[in-house]
């Protein structure tokens, strides 16, 4: 009997010697736990930490009113079973009432510096967000998340992430052997608020606000020489605004972008494509319809494209005009200025054009001369001259345009009628009146076949001039030359003048409030 004593009291012993540093570490749990969280956030390079530990146990550790350098959690619960503790392997964190505050200027200190052959651990199953928020460039965000690892490398990942309401998938493999990461995103509706907070933090010297949303599916593949990705992006009805003394903003109604590239160091190829995309923008009197056509950059910083880049619209409007089925061939180079080789566009059953455009985004800068050819000029009067002219036949037109800034100039252009023609001068009693003066005629006959030649006129000469004057204007001189079709059909040889086309110009493009006439 006090053999088996013994053995009882020896088995009580061994098992006291095991069970009384659990109980020792147990009983200091609270104070371990404490120094644990304080050394792991100052050794990941967080400044200000403060918080209160609410509980600490073999299984978990829960704490409140967690502040780290401006962010906070209202409670943090960490989980994991006994054995995973001394391996320091959790089972789940949750975090409840997150306020997340994302600072461009913020940097982390450099950490020390580990092997490369030091193997990675992933020491975490599940993580869950609730009930927070995340504030980027001042503007606070509701967002949820799930976030569930498998342990077995590669390691797999399976988040969902819930920004007001719409839920973003994200799903990535990290693969240490290999030191790559790979993974996709789709969302049906990120709300143009994200949009503009990741924007704003990326440029906050040029704010941004978005109202509506965009449908989003990505891929992404990062590795140390580099990363690949694509992704596509559709609108529902988003409007972009940029504050400044003219606001100005931009709808995209429909269509779809896709970007795909790859990006090693400081070059990349990347690819934008467009399809059928239509915007509008209010505030510049504009709509673009059918933008299609593919961009490709071979620099993001600066920008820059490979070679000559093509593009097409089904419609432009800019103000009251209304140009179709344009294309436009342009290259940026590693200055920055971008240079259209050629555009051209179908306006008033005639063709607009312009050759070897180079804009300065330094200088808001660019000089240009506008060709139009084979233009009805019936409708150009009605544009420009409806009050002294109407007309059938067709125009060569040539007219050099220079803005700079917001101030416009105009250079010395000229028309050219193809062909013949006719016209009808509305006010004919007064142009009768001046031809007469030239001709030092006064007869009244002649005045008045002057004056009904002058009403159904038919022209064999139609030329012309553009000149700027300081006072008046944009001139235009014109110098027919034809005769009447009617009675006693007489010919005539005269000049029209017409002051101030360059206000009307701008009217009629949208520009007015935007372009000043120099």
């Amino acid at each position: 009997m006090k053999r088996i004593t013994w053995l009882k009291m020896l088995a009580i012993l061994l098992a006291a010697g095991a069970i009384l540093p659990l109980l020792g570490h147990a009983l200091l749990l609270p104070l371990i736990a404490r120094d644990r969280i304080n050394a792991v956030l100052h050794a990941a390079g967080f400044r200000s930490v403060t918080f209160n530990l609410s509980r600490a146990s073999l299984w978990g550790i829960e704490v409140r009113d967690l502040s780290v350098d401006g962010s906070s959690a209202a409670n943090v619960l960490i989980e994991y079973e006994p054995q995973g503790l001394w391996q320091s392997r959790l089972k789940s964190i949750t975090v409840t009432g997150a306020v997340l505050v994302v600072d461009p200027t913020y940097r982390l200190p450099a950490r020390t510096q580990q092997t490369d052959d030091a193997p990675f651990q992933l020491p975490l199953d599940r993580m869950e967000i609730r009930h927070s928020a995340i504030v980027l460039s001042g503007e606070r965000i509701p967002f949820e998340t799930d976030l569930i690892a498998h342990q077995q490398q590669p390691y797999e990942f399976k988040s969902t992430l819930t920004i007001e309401g719409k839920p973003l998938d994200i799903t990535a493999t990290f693969d240490p052997a290999q030191t790559t990461l790979t993974g996709t995103m789709h969302s049906d509706a990120i709300a143009g608020k994200t949009v503009a907070a990741i924007y704003n933090l990326l440029r906050p010297q040029s704010p941004l606000s978005v109202d509506g949303s965009v449908a989003f599916d990505g891929s992404f593949n990062w590795s140390r020489n580099g990363t690949s990705f694509n992704a596509t992006v559709e609108p529902a009805d988003i409007w972009l605004s940029l504050p400044g003394p003219t606001e100005t903003n931009l709808g995209w109604f429909a269509g779809v972008l896709s970007v795909e590239g790859n990006v090693r160091g400081p070059t990349a190829a990347v690819t934008i494509a467009m399809d059928e995309l239509e915007f509008e923008s209010e505030s510049a009197e504009m709509e673009i319809e059918g933008l299609t056509g593919h961009i490709e950059l071979t620099s993001l910083s600066p920008l820059a494209t490979a070679d000559v880049q093509h593009l097409k619209v089904d419609r432009f409007r800019s103000g009251e005009a209304i140009f179709r089925d344009g294309i436009i061939d342009f290259a940026i180079d590693p200055s920055g200025s971008m240079l259209v080789e050629h555009t051209q566009w179908k306006w008033l059953d005639g063709t607009l054009s312009a050759d070897g455009v180079r804009y300065h985004p330094a200088s808001k800068s660019f000089e240009m001369t506008v060709q139009a050819r084979q233009i009805q000029l019936k409708k150009l009067l009605e544009l420009f001259a409806e009050e002294y002219a109407t007309g059938e036949g067709r125009i060569d037109l040539r007219l050099p345009v220079k803005v700079s800034g917001n101030r416009i100039f105009f250079g010395d252009g000229n028309i050219t009628g193809v062909g013949g023609g006719t016209i009808e001068i509305i006010d004919a009693d007064a142009v009768a009146d001046s031809i007469g003066q030239s001709a030092d005629s006064r007869d009244a006959n002649v005045r008045n076949k002057i004056v009904e030649a002058l009403r159904d006129f038919e022209y064999d000469i139609l030329t012309g001039t553009l000149v700027p004057d300081p006072e008046r204007g944009l001139l235009t001189n014109l110098h027919i030359k034809g005769r009447g079709t009617r009675g006693a059909r007489q010919s005539l040889d005269f000049e029209l003048r017409v002051d101030g086309l360059d206000d009307a110009i701008l009217l009629y493009f949208g520009l007015r409030q935007h372009l000043a006439v120099n």
